[in-house]
């Protein structure tokens, strides 16, 4: 099992093989290529780095052929990928990570960590797009709202989103009444005066 960046190289990360289902592990490797003969049938696959983990239960690893890879990017710069199909209704990405495998599972899991600098924590939600082209960080289809079927944990600045794919998953901070901006479409001088002011009455 080799564990790779969004370029294709060798990635720092720690891989756990468990047994399906449970938390009794078979094998680790810490930044290398995860080389061993397994029985045949279904394993639970992790991944850790630098504040991203992944997991993947009922992973048919010996259906690949006696090779697989994992690929993730918890780096991706947020500065200029704000998705412009949700532009109305965010105002800010505070994290976007990526991952892809070669190996089909049934249920997954992606946990990170965030910054909540000039985050208001009160009104975040998380989106994906499995149209994610890793080597370019761009999406190649529409982005949803993952929120649903997520958690995210203030106390501990984690957010945690099951899924039965991997793509691309962003934290965001949504457009809210108080922000400041009077966001057209969303709010107006009734909805919210704080933002766009008191209404003139002739």
């Amino acid at each position: 099992i080799d564990v790779l960046n969004s370029t294709g190289v060798s990635a720092n990360a720690t891989l756990r093989l468990y047994y399906n289902g449970t938390n009794t592990q078979r094998l680790s490797a810490e930044n290398e290529t995860l080389n061993s003969t397994i029985p045949e049938g279904l394993w639970k696959l992790f991944l850790e780095s630098n504040g991203l983990n992944l997991t993947m239960d009922n992973v048919n690893i010996t259906n690949n052929a006696g090779s697989g890879n994992v690929s993730f990017n918890g780096n991706i710069s947020t500065g200029s990928v704000l998705p412009s199909s949700i532009n109305a209704v965010v105002s800010s990405l505070g994290r976007l990570v990526s991952a892809e495998t070669s190996f089909n599972f049934s249920i997954g899991n992606i946990v990170f960590s965030y910054n909540d600098s000039g985050m208001n924590e009160d009104y975040m939600s998380l989106w994906a797009c499995h149209e994610w082209n890793m080597s370019t960080d761009s999406c190649g289809g529409s982005w949803e709202n993952v929120t649903a079927n997520s958690t995210i944990n203030t106390t501990s600045d984690i957010a945690e989103v099951n899924t039965s794919r991997f793509s691309a998953f962003a934290l965001v901070q949504d457009k809210y009444c108080g922000d400041g901006t009077c966001d057209s479409g969303l709010e107006d001088c009734s909805s919210c005066p704080a933002d766009c002011g008191a209404c003139i009455v002739n």
